[in-house]
């Protein structure tokens, strides 16, 4: 299980310090759950498949696909490509996974302030 909770962190691109932040936890805590000097609790389980998306199945057994709702990564390359040419810009397709990666949660308060921000702008088209 240890493993896995590295790739996790790995796939969002963060270090022990953040990926600990995110779920309520120490560097060093993840520290010791990645090198498997210390079992994952019960709470850092659910902690991480909520935070981040995962299916408990695999993070306990490594059994099934990793992550509910997995990110679409070749298609946000294909959108980027498309709203950049054929080279993508690298900050738009950063920016697009960056936000494929988020939970549902922080997806909704970035869609509710890119609401409010277009609002804003329209308000001062007008």
């Amino acid at each position: 299980m240890e493993n896995r909770l590295k790739e996790i962190r790995m796939y969002y691109g963060l270090n022990q310090e953040q990926f600990g932040k995110r779920i309520g936890l120490t560097r060093s805590a993840i520290c010791n759950y990645e090198s498997g000097s210390r079992l994952l609790s019960e709470q850092t389980i659910i902690s991480v498949c909520r935070e981040f998306n995962v299916n408990e199945e695999w993070l306990r057994n490594g059994e099934g696909e990793p992550y509910i709702n997995p990110l679409p990564e070749i298609e946000i390359a294909q959108y980027a490509a498309e709203l950049c040419g054929d080279n993508g810009n690298k900050l738009i397709k950063s920016v697009l996974l960056s936000y494929g990666r988020l939970n549902s949660k922080n997806r909704k308060v970035i869609d509710q302030f890119t609401d409010n921000i277009i609002e804003l702008l329209k308000e001062a088209k007008e």
